[in-house]
């Protein structure tokens, strides 16, 4: 389903690209998923980095906060 993601980010990483921009919204919702897919399924993890956002609606406490960060790294398929 998510060939299209894997072929062109093994292009970006066989090119020395390492740092992938990711949200929750992007693919269609999906992104964790792709990520996963694409990158932590297939990679070791000192390959490549993740870099994603938290949305100000979803920090309206700290708890709020580190919830959707750790449930967006166990998405990710990362732990750091």
């Amino acid at each position: 389903m998510w060939s299209r993601y894997v072929k062109w980010w093994d292009m970006f990483l066989e090119r020395g690209f390492t740092y992938f921009d990711t949200v929750w919204m992007y693919h269609v919702f999906k992104s964790e998923i792709v990520v996963k897919t694409a990158l932590a399924d297939r990679y070791p993890r000192d390959r490549f980095t993740i870099v994603t956002k938290l949305h100000s609606e979803y920090k309206k406490t700290k708890k709020d906060r580190d919830t959707v960060f750790n449930e967006h790294m166990r998405k990710t398929g990362v732990d750091f």
